[in-house]
């Protein structure tokens, strides 16, 4: 278990200018695979590496369960994330499973860790 090297803390929209909401559509731009442990391990596919990374804001899902599986690689995207990158969890919890394919009583485990 090796412990993040950095505090897994982000400010919301720092750096970036506050505006009053006005009525009009907004849109985000979101990539949504890092709910995946191999995504995540794998730079979100490569995406994370690229050069234009920062240029305009960018949600990045992320697997709930690294703060214990892998501080350390949580703590990466804490460390290399530009103020315009926000880390957030994906909304399936710890992740997907094929929920028929596992013992009931690991199946029930994953529930509870997961809600």
């Amino acid at each position: 278990h090796l412990p993040s090297p950095v505090p897994l803390r982000q400010a919301y929209g720092r750096g970036l200018p506050r505006r009053a909401v006005e009525q009009r559509i907004y849109v985000t731009v979101t990539f949504s695979d890092g709910d995946a442990l191999w995504a995540a391990s794998n730079g979100q596919l490569g995406e994370w590496d690229d050069p234009g990374r920062g240029r305009f804001p960018i949600n990045w899902w992320m697997q709930p369960l690294l703060l214990d599986l892998a501080p350390a690689m949580l703590g990466y995207y804490f460390q290399t994330k530009s103020a315009r990158d926000f880390l957030l969890m994906g909304p399936s919890g710890a992740g997907y499973v094929q929920a028929e394919l596992l013992p009931p009583e690991t199946l029930e485990t994953y529930l509870q860790r997961t809600r």
